[in-house]
């Protein structure tokens, strides 16, 4: 039996998975190299993602990032997990210790979540 998916919501995942994955604002023209879907598509779908703040676009350079609602989201359930509680004294251990970037990250079903991330503080 195949899976059922609903093609607009499917395509819509993949341009957020792809902003996921890069970490960085990113092109219409970048995300539909990065995801094959067509411009056209891609553009409406952002702007529909725009309006209920899931993903942004920079005013200037016309490129797009996560939104407050993924970002959100995405802490929420982080805190919701044991392993940021568990992990987190650690973390903070060596991020005050080094002043480097400190990544907790978990792999699941082939794929690397970030728990939480705590920034360097060197220029």
């Amino acid at each position: 039996m195949s899976e059922r998916r609903i093609q607009s919501v499917d395509r819509a995942l993949q341009l957020l998975e792809a902003l996921r994955l890069t970490a960085q604002p990113l092109s219409l023209k970048e995300l539909c190299a990065l995801t094959g879907i067509n411009p056209a598509t891609a553009h409406l779908l952002l702007r529909t993602m725009a309006a209920h703040h899931c993903v942004e676009q920079d005013p200037d350079s016309r490129e797009y990032e996560l939104g407050l609602a993924i970002v959100e989201g995405g802490q929420r359930a982080g805190r919701r997990r044991a392993l940021p509680t568990l992990l987190g004294p650690h973390a903070r251990r060596t991020h005050d210790a080094s002043g480097e970037n400190v990544f907790v990250r978990v792999a699941s079903e082939g794929r690397v979540y970030s728990l939480f991330e705590l920034e360097s503080t060197q220029q």
